[in-house]
């Protein structure tokens, strides 16, 4: 699926677009487990927050971070929303 379209999907903007298309092949919220291709979903938890994993996440091939704030520690294209699992949620609609 296309960045823009999850992008659209999860009202969320992008924030440092890519300068061709992205095409996301899965989803991950666990950066250990994180793919060639796939959206790393920086979730907040109770205890830890998924932002403090995003470049691992891109070192280990992420294509782009679905975040609630800008990521300033990677280069890849963020999707920007109010609320990082709500985004995650209505992007899988």
């Amino acid at each position: 699926m296309r960045l823009e379209t999850l992008a659209s999907s999860a009202r969320a903007r992008i924030v440092q677009p890519a300068t061709e298309p992205v095409e996301i092949t899965g989803v991950s919220c666990d950066s250990r487990a994180v793919r060639r291709g796939d959206l790393f979903a920086a979730l907040r938890g109770a205890k830890l927050d998924g932002s403090a994993y995003a470049r691992e996440a891109a070192e280990r091939g992420a294509a782009a971070i679905l975040c609630d704030r800008i990521e300033p520690l990677t280069f890849l294209p963020q999707l920007v929303c109010k609320d990082a699992r709500m985004g995650l949620a209505q992007a899988a609609l």
